[in-house]
């Protein structure tokens, strides 16, 4: 059998947390014994983890991210105790450690999991853009460096990653969790007083800079000047002065009565299910948008900004548009409104099947599980 050990910051409400949820529900047990380490324990997803069968968590019990000499000594100490076959560095510090430890402390492999592309790092810290730098230049001493996405691979080795060691898996979705949901849709709607015949514009996902909500809020400015029955519908968290000052933004153009904040939400099928189709406004960073992917496998269709791996999921030129462009968005719905709701059903059925077919949890486990195994053969392993 062999050990893999996951490690990332946390197990908070995030795309990179949910897909690693995911992958350890799909693994073979039988095969792989995954541990999970967090460097903080708690967030959203810790409970769906503590109950896979097969899989261990842990936590090493951070104060804070600063404390550099007490993450090192026990993520040490715990790597030293369990032993693993690969060690699996989630996002930024997260590999470096998967790196640093996977080779000083043990025989482990070392995967790098990279999640992003065409990242602006003048909007985050000083320390994401130093942190990014030092892995490109570590970055062939990895075994093996995962990339959602071929936009983010493109990205990732034109910054100097290491193209030897890199593949592409794309995200996996639960297509049996994210399917179309029409009662309990309708019954989200029935409960915020929008009719069934409203058309609804449905935008997940955290209110993050990446995520470019200042487009998307121009955009619904735009589209409610030339359509009188129509709502918008924002389902994401974020930091309290983002969130905040969006929803100014919201009502300096008139939206406040159009547009609906539920804050992050948990049930998110029932918000696709709710909606018309659903809007990715990003303006950079992404690399697989997992909204795009999730509506679709709902049934539901997406008009995305043409950032990431879009263009690739959806598969369809007409609802892809590009980013910062709040007329380009905006005309993007308008061709979506134009459609009788027959045509938008239709378009929905194409779209999951599409997810099925090319992006679904299988799919992703398998790749994953090959790649494993080709790093370190089953009779290799450490029992």
């Amino acid at each position: 059998m062999i050990r893999v050990l996951f490690l990332v910051q946390s197990l908070h409400q995030g795309g990179a947390e949910r897909q690693l949820v995911t992958l350890l529900q799909g693994l073979d047990k039988k095969s792989f014994h995954p541990v999970v380490v967090t460097y903080y324990p708690g967030g959203k997803w810790e409970r769906d983890v503590e109950e896979i069968p097969g899989v261990d968590l842990y936590s090493i019990g951070l104060g804070s991210r600063f404390d550099f000499a007490g993450m090192i000594l026990r993520l040490g100490k715990l790597i030293r105790k369990i032993q693993p076959d690969i060690v699996y560095g989630l996002l930024g510090d997260a590999c470096l450690l998967a790196l640093l430890h996977g080779r000083l402390l043990g025989r482990g492999k070392v995967v790098w999991g990279l999640r992003a592309s065409n990242m602006d790092f003048s909007r985050y810290s000083r320390t994401s853009g130093w942190v990014y730098r030092l892995s490109a230049k570590l970055s062939r001493y990895a075994d093996r460096i995962i990339s959602n996405s071929r936009a983010g691979l493109q990205y990732h080795q034109r910054r100097g990653y290491y193209p030897g060691r890199m593949v592409v898996i794309p995200n996996g979705i639960d297509v049996n969790y994210f399917r179309p949901c029409p009662e309990k849709g309708g019954a989200l709607r029935e409960e915020l007083g929008v009719d069934a015949s409203m058309p609804i514009i449905g935008r997940v996902g955290r209110l993050d800079p990446m995520k470019d909500y200042r487009t998307f809020l121009a955009a619904a400015g735009i589209i409610a000047q030339k359509t009188e029955g129509l709502r918008f519908l924002v389902a994401g968290g974020g930091a309290a002065e983002n969130v905040q000052e969006m929803q100014a933004l919201s009502r300096d153009l008139g939206l406040a009565h159009r547009i609906v904040w539920l804050g992050a939400r948990e049930d998110l099928p029932t918000i696709y299910s709710a909606c018309s189709f659903t809007v990715s406004s990003s303006a950079f960073g992404e690399g697989f948008p997992n909204v795009v992917a999730e509506s679709l496998s709902c049934g539901v269709p997406c008009v995305a900004t043409d950032v990431g791996d879009s263009a690739m999921i959806i598969d369809n030129k007409d609802c892809i548009v590009p980013p910062e462009n709040p007329e380009a968005l905006a005309n993007g719905w308008e061709r979506m409104l134009n459609l009788s709701a027959g045509e938008r059903t239709k378009l929905g059925k194409a779209g999951r099947q599409r997810i099925i077919d090319h992006f679904s949890q299988s799919v992703m486990v398998e790749a994953t599980e090959n790649i494993f195994r080709d790093m370190m053969p089953l009779n290799d392993g450490g029992g």
